[in-house]
């Protein structure tokens, strides 16, 4: 695109380090946007890529843009003004605005002569004349609208914490494009997606193409020539004309049939070839608008995309920053969702993951605990447990506040009333680990769930462990059912506010695991009969006080 000249100019300008601010992408811009400058929008476009590509890792150059609006005025360098079409029959074609040029004469046959003069040119017709075809929409160049789309990356790269967080909810292609780098899974839809936002972008990438193909219909697409309708089938019985025999009805019947079958293919194939042709063109042109539903990129921008972030390190600038955007927490999404990238990521860099929230670190410290001893990915994960557990810990100790301590201990008590024992295993050990037994050594690996009463977080603790107490009673035995059931009986002093003798008696009628507790530990054996005893002492007291000797039961019991 470049001149040898205009590149040895510009390379000159940036070798001794002199930053790109604003003002010098200003100047291109305003250039292109002049009249008789010289300078058109693809001769600008490459020449503010020559000019940030001096500022890449390595060479002395700095990229120092801040303002927004830059990225808008970019996006002009892509858009694409439709021509007029040529005329049937002449080779005449005009911009936009120029004049329609007369038809070029038929040259002069001799007398007698019927065939024109074979230099000749047809006249065109009234229909054929040129007419300016205008886009119900603005549209670029594809190839131009993902490289301006990838120079603003660049730009976002070079100041994450200005210009990347001011178009950050502005502009969802560049956000898809900034999630997908900060993630390192280039691929659409992005990386923090559940499957209702998938669904979303891609009917909003469908309709997007649907419209790019309606717009290349308009202006590339040729006219379809009129179909002749099929003759008619003859009605059955019809009468009138000279008479016609019963066998040169059928003929006619069958000759009318295979007209409109081949009428039928006829359309078909029309109807294939235009598929075709609309598909081809519609490659040809993009939707310019810069803040539509983000956009897929495709297969050929991929490698300009991957070579601009490794040249420019704008996976490291986007990770590092954490004001006023983190990148890093918002493309972590959903926790199941991040996974797959995030651990790699966090191996590597080990000081992200005091950035991260409580959910996101407690899921890493359960599948660090539960898949360490399989070898998929042991190696890493156990690099990891003893930085996350710490960072759990201090969500637990309150450290971030009280609401992500709160947060932490109901996911971990999800999976505690899990259905699934693993779960609930690896659960209990990083409670364990984190919380520690403080002053109730003697409840061995169970110990945190005394020592949650006598934190300053008692209260929504006790609320927390009180809400999953029906699930982990049901699935639970042995020394982890009776530890539960103490733990419980002790929080009805720090206001569990919940219904414990019918959580107990429920327990004890439904569930043999039970029984085989209430014979194996004395201390809950014991502390059964201490709460039967003093339920039927309630009960009798009741029915003593009543004044007409009605019996007056706890709902409970």
């Amino acid at each position: 695109y470049l001149s040898p000249e205009v590149v040895r100019r510009a390379r000159l300008c940036a070798s001794s380090g002199a930053d790109v601010d604003d003002a010098t992408i200003r100047i291109v811009l305003e250039s292109a946007r002049t009249e008789g400058s010289g300078l058109t929008q693809s001769l600008a476009l490459a020449l503010l890529e020559d000019i940030v590509m001096n500022c890449r890792e390595g060479l002395p150059g700095n990229l120092a843009v801040e303002d927004p609006e830059l990225i808008t005025d970019l996006y002009a360098l892509a858009e694409f003004v439709p021509h007029r079409k040529k005329a049937v029959g002449t080779g005449a074609a005009t911009g936009a605005t120029g004049a329609t040029p007369p038809p070029t004469p038929p040259a002069k046959a001799k007398q007698g002569n019927k065939r024109k003069a074979p230099d000749s040119a047809p006249q065109p017709c009234e229909k054929a004349k040129q007419r300016i075809v205008e886009s119900p929409e603005r549209i670029a160049h594809p190839g131009k609208w993902w490289r301006v789309t990838t120079l603003s990356l660049v730009m976002c790269g070079a100041s994450p914490s200005g210009m990347g967080a001011a178009i950050w909810n502005r502009h969802p292609t560049l956000c898809a494009l900034m999630k997908m780098t900060t993630s390192g899974r280039y691929r659409f839809p992005t990386a923090d997606c559940d499957e209702r936002r998938r669904e979303a972008m891609r009917d909003d990438e469908a309709k997007a193409r649907a419209r790019e193909s309606a717009i290349a219909a308009t202006l590339f697409m040729p006219s379809q020539p009129p179909v002749r309708a099929p003759a008619p089938l003859p009605r059955e019985g019809a009468r009138g004309g000279p008479r016609v025999s019963a066998r040169q009805r059928e003929r006619q019947r069958r000759a009318a049939q295979a007209a409109r079958e081949e009428a039928a293919a006829r359309e078909r194939a029309a109807a294939i070839r235009a598929g075709r042709l609309s598909k081809k063109y519609s490659r040809c042109v993009a939707l310019w608008d810069p803040l539509q539903p983000a956009r897929k990129p495709p297969r050929d921008a991929v490698p300009l995309v991957l070579s601009a972030v490794r040249h420019f390190g704008t996976a490291a600038a986007l990770r590092r920053c954490t004001t006023p955007v983190d990148y890093l927490v918002q493309t972590a999404g959903e926790v199941k969702l991040s996974y797959d990238w995030l651990i790699p990521l966090v191996a590597e860099h080990q000081e992200i993951i005091e950035r991260l929230p409580a959910g996101l670190s407690c899921f890493l410290l359960l599948q660090a605990y539960a898949e360490g001893q399989t070898g998929t990915t042991a190696s890493r994960l156990l690099e990891l447990a003893s930085p996350l557990l710490n960072h759990v810990r201090k969500c637990l100790k309150g450290d971030f506040g009280e609401g992500d301590a709160v947060v932490t201990l109901r996911l971990l008590l999800a999976d505690v009333s899990d259905k699934s024992p693993g779960r609930r295993k690896y659960a209990r050990r990083v409670l364990q680990e984190a919380i520690g037994d403080g002053n109730h050594a003697a409840h061995g690996s169970a110990g945190w769930l005394f020592t949650l009463a006598d934190g300053p977080h008692a209260g929504p603790f006790v609320e927390a462990v009180v809400g999953c107490a029906r699930a982990v009673l049901a699935y639970e035995r042995g020394a982890v059912l009776r530890s539960f059931v103490v733990a419980l009986h002790g929080f009805r002093d720090h206001g569990g506010g919940f219904d414990f003798i019918g959580h107990v008696v429920n327990l004890i009628s439904n569930r043999k695991a039970a029984h085989d507790c209430i014979k194996r530990y004395s201390d809950f054996r014991e502390l059964i009969l201490k709460i039967v005893y003093e339920e039927f002492e309630r009960y009798l007291l009741a029915e003593s006080t009543s004044g007409n000797g009605a019996l007056l039961p706890p709902q409970s019991t």
